[in-house]
């Protein structure tokens, strides 16, 4: 019974009535538009992130491509000078002394590139005939694939090549020589530190367990920022690919390149024309992850840039945190407001249902508590007037039917007595008593 007294509004009192009411009103719909707020603030936060991702894989393109146009155009501007076209067209020709000058040649203007690993010369057979290692000079680079297009007189930027006699990987810029009539000569080429590739991709990388890299058109990793994942594929590759790769790249003691299982990653950015972001992979660790690409410009590459989820979210929940704990202080401080409003209103009711009981009990003890409220001028204190005064007049009229009672018992009583004497008098024995007496005072 008492539970389901307790359940029942129609027997709560009037403050707990206005307190459920009112809380009811400011809490809903507050609670209603806080859940609303948040969740198109939460969702606008994680298109920004996801946008912040795409946007730095961008950004790193951009200087990634910066940095290959920059040395095409070096690689071009060496191959129409003079000096470097006479060399290859009298290198059968010259002497040792001449070697070594256009050598030193070749040094002084890779000193003004601080990113040039080495620069050097191929004549028409893909035998180098000068570099600035001259540990270089008579090996056969005709199985480079930059050196086969560049001959067919295109300019060529390979991927991440290990060197042949340097053993040391880097980039690989080739551009063709040629004389007056337009007959290709031979090959210039330099090579890019990987060190300068890698610092612009580690420069991308979001926090302590964030994550940068690149992946050439085959899928293979050419940067990234945990080492050991260099040379590894994004998905299997087929046999004939890999044998390609190992036997033109000459990747020291590889045998075979392995790949992350990641094929629908790979999916995604391998060849991909447009930047984009990918809402949710899992990586190599199995850890849920963010992830923005985009290509770059002058080759088939990609820059990609990861981050992992529970960092990714971390603004966002931090979001959610902020507006629960903006609601719970809302929230609090209308539950203050509304206590003391109803207070304000029950109160002054509650001493008015006092008195009303009290008056209807005839004691007039709680009506010296209404003075108070009744000096207001709202409705409560007009009617706590209207309720001492009615308590005046009905105490007024008690009063006087009192003392019309107390008269009337008294004239009952006279009354009474009379009506007494009169039958003791007038009785036959009180008659008889009066005669004797009457004679005896006679006898005297």
């Amino acid at each position: 019974m008492t539970k389901r007294w307790r359940l029942n509004p129609a027997s709560w009192s009037i403050s707990t009535r206005l307190t459920v009411v009112l809380l009811l009103m400011g809490l809903v719909p507050m609670g209603t538009s806080a859940i609303l707020n948040l969740r198109v603030s939460m969702e606008q936060i994680e298109a920004r992130e996801h946008r912040a991702l795409e946007l730095l894989a961008m950004s790193t393109a951009s200087r990634l491509d910066q940095l290959l146009i920059d040395h095409r155009e070096v690689v071009v501007s060496l191959s129409q000078m003079a000096w470097i076209q006479t060399f290859l067209q009298q290198q059968a020709l010259a002497p040792v002394q001449q070697q070594s000058y256009f050598t030193r040649q070749l040094r002084s203007f890779a000193k003004i590139h601080s990113d040039f690993d080495l620069l050097f010369l191929l004549n028409r057979q893909g035998i180098c005939v000068a570099s600035t290692v001259p540990a270089m000079v008579g090996v056969d680079y005709r199985f480079r694939n930059y050196y086969q297009k560049s001959i067919q007189g295109k300019v060529a930027i390979s991927g991440v090549v290990f060197g042949r006699v340097t053993q040391q990987p880097g980039v690989f810029v080739s551009a063709p020589v040629r004389d007056e009539q337009g007959q290709v000569l031979g090959v210039v080429a330099l090579k890019i530190n990987i060190e300068v590739i890698q610092k612009i991709v580690a420069a991308a990388r979001l926090g302590e367990r964030g994550q940068a890299f690149m992946i050439d058109g085959y899928g293979v990793i050419m940067a990234h920022t945990d080492p050991q994942l260099l040379f590894h594929s994004l998905a299997p590759l087929p046999e004939a690919v890999q044998e390609e790769i190992i036997n033109t790249s000459l990747i020291p003691y590889i045998t075979n390149i392995h790949h992350l299982d990641l094929s629908t990653l790979a999916d995604n950015l391998i060849q991909a024309q447009q930047p984009g972001y990918i809402k949710q992979f899992f990586d190599t660790n199995q850890q849920p992850t963010t992830l923005g690409y985009a290509p770059l410009q002058v080759e088939p590459w990609v820059v990609a840039v990861a981050e992992p989820q529970s960092q990714f979210l971390s603004p966002i929940w931090q979001l959610a945190w902020q507006n629960v704990a903006q609601f719970v202080l809302l929230a609090g401080g209308l539950v203050v407001v509304v206590v003391w409003l109803v207070r304000s209103i029950s109160r002054p009711l509650h001493l008015l249902l006092l008195a009303a009981q009290s008056l209807e009990q005839g004691n007039y003890d709680h009506m010296e508590r209404l003075h108070e409220i009744s000096e207001k001028d709202d409705d409560i204190g007009r009617l706590a007037r209207g309720l001492l005064k009615a308590a005046a007049q009905v105490q007024a009229r008690e009063e006087k039917l009192k003392e019309q009672v107390t008269n009337l018992v008294i004239t009952i009583d006279h009354r009474k007595k009379a009506n007494q004497v009169q039958e003791i008098t007038g009785s036959d024995y009180f008659q008889a008593l009066q005669t004797r007496a009457k004679s005896l005072r006679e006898r005297r």
